[in-house]
């Protein structure tokens, strides 16, 4: 499985010891060193007081590399570096005309779409955190944007701590400082 474990073939013994998963060496880490990158790329850009000395074009640029690297890695096959070249150009070149921070931005969030292609949680979070792309009307038709994830019925019922309550899909996490209906 991509998260680490060996892929079930209903015939390995099930029995969990080191010969039968793979010790999570997979291919679906949670934080890879491009989405450091990206990250840092946004937080150079955003006005969050995160205190980021750092060139958020150097960073998209180091992502983009560090993404296409692990790529070439995992498939096992090294890509045409000529494209390679020819796309961080073009992609450096959206960066550098981009009308302000806000378009900026979005070519960086864009570039972390694709490069986190099977990973869809991080996506959200970078969605529900930044709201960009701009995807036009509501992602969720006729229906709030859902801000979290709701705590499963069986946490709820099986929690000894009392003060587990189920909240709503639009309740705010901590680190959501978005004003509410900022994604329609």
């Amino acid at each position: 499985y991509p998260a680490g474990g060996a892929y079930d073939d209903g015939v390995s013994n099930t029995n969990s010891n080191s010969s039968s998963n793979l010790g999570g060496a997979g291919i679906h880490p949670i934080l890879t060193s491009s989405f450091t990158d990206f990250l840092l790329a946004e937080a150079a850009l955003s006005s969050s007081g995160l205190s980021i000395n750092g060139d958020a074009r150097a960073y998209l640029e180091s992502d983009m590399r560090k993404s296409f690297s692990r790529v070439e890695t995992v498939a096992g096959v090294a890509m045409d570096a000529d494209s390679i070249e020819d796309y961080i150009a073009e992609v450096l070149n959206n960066f550098d005309i981009a009308a302000d921070d806000s378009v900026r931005l979005s070519v960086i969030i864009k570039e972390f779409y694709i490069a986190s292609f099977g990973n869809s949680l991080e996506a959200y979070n970078f969605y529900r955190r930044t709201g960009f792309p701009n995807l036009g009307s509501s992602v969720v038709p006729n229906t709030d944007f859902p801000r979290n994830l709701l705590i499963p019925e069986s946490e709820l019922n099986t929690n000894e701590n009392e003060n587990v309550i189920q909240i709503t899909r639009t309740d705010q996490v901590f680190w959501d400082t978005n004003p509410a209906g900022f994604i329609e």
